[in-house]
């Protein structure tokens, strides 16, 4: 998963670069509210090349210098300290990895819009287009969430079968 990343990683920073220099005009946006080309590649590749690397591996890489803590998850007292600590960070890095990459792909998504109403003003995508982006982005997150929760489950020692929780006492039993 981190080749996976770090080469579509790569590929957007060139496509972004590419398709920057060469696609958009000297002002981008919609009249009224344009940036400069310049501004537009500086504010969206920064936040494209951090944020997804920030996102995916470069998560990873503070988790692993922290002694402990840093993971929100149930169980993650049992998950992530002392010696289960680096195996249950060697499992958590491909969906972190995952993460980045989905964070990756809603970027990508949002400069292709730009890129494409910049260079077709009558064919706009609208916002069925974003509506329809956003909702696969929310769906993938929810799988990878579920995902994630069933990779680190309840630990061996308290996965036993519940019994059904009792009735409380009534005053006067």
């Amino acid at each position: 998963m981190r080749i996976l990343f770090l080469l579509s990683w790569a590929a957007y920073l060139l496509g972004f670069g590419w398709s920057s220099f060469t696609l958009l005009p000297d002002l981008v946006g919609d009249p009224g509210k344009e940036a400069s080309r310049a501004s537009y590649i500086a504010l969206m590749g920064g936040i494209g090349a951090l944020s997804s690397w920030f996102s995916g591996p470069g998560c990873m890489w503070l988790l692993r210098r922290r002694a402990k803590g840093g993971v929100n998850l149930p169980h993650a007292e049992y998950w992530f300290e002392g010696e289960r600590r680096k195996a249950s960070l060697d499992r958590l890095a491909p969906y972190i990895d995952a993460l980045g990459l989905q964070v990756l792909g809603l970027l990508a998504g949002a400069h292709a819009w730009v890129v494409w109403d910049t260079l077709h003003p009558r064919a706009a995508l609208g916002l069925g287009a974003v509506f329809a982006g956003l909702g696969a982005f929310t769906l993938v997150l929810i799988i990878w969430t579920w995902r994630l929760h069933r990779a680190f489950g309840p630990p061996p020692a308290l996965d036993v079968h519940r019994s059904a929780p009792r009735r409380p006492r009534r005053p006067g039993e």
